[in-house]
């Protein structure tokens, strides 16, 4: 009978003691994980000074057959086909971040389509996470496609 009530001291004196240690140790480290989580990476948040869009934009006034030989069209068409598909790709600013520019957008799909490029490439060149690009790029080619469709001649 002692040796069950030592056991039962032992045992209040380890709940006592130690569970309450290990509760503040599993609060710190949800802390730790809640303050790692960002929003948007640093690096990507600096795309309007670093991103690959200041680039094409150089191209686009300095460099213009550059820009037509990056983007596979002349920077007339290019406003052309920007004009055509903004009113589908637009999206709305929201309290939280603002939505993407449809150039910016339209800068990457071109980008895609003509040098087959990886959302990983993309993602890093053009300082937007690569899950924006995979959610875009679909709902660009599908825009290009609706506004082009009685242009287009598909082969048989």
């Amino acid at each position: 009978m002692n040796a069950n009530k030592i056991n039962l001291q032992l045992v209040k004196s380890l709940v006592n003691n130690i569970v309450p240690e290990l509760i503040d140790l599993a609060k710190q480290e949800i802390i730790k994980l809640k303050q790692k989580r960002l929003w948007v990476r640093n690096w990507i948040a600096r795309k309007n000074i670093y991103g690959g869009s200041k680039l094409i934009r150089e191209l686009r006034t300095e460099d213009p057959a550059e820009f037509q030989s990056t983007l596979r069209m002349t920077t007339e068409n290019f406003g052309a086909l920007l004009n055509l598909v903004s009113d589908m790709i637009t999206k709305s600013d929201t309290i939280m971040r603002q939505a993407l520019p449809v150039r910016l957008k339209l800068e990457i799909t071109l980008t895609y389509l003509t040098t087959g490029s990886s959302t990983v490439f993309l993602e890093i060149f053009y300082r937007v996470s690569k899950s924006a690009i995979s959610k875009f790029i679909p709902e660009v080619c599908d825009a290009i496609y609706e506004k082009l469709k009685d242009n287009l001649q598909v082969r048989k």
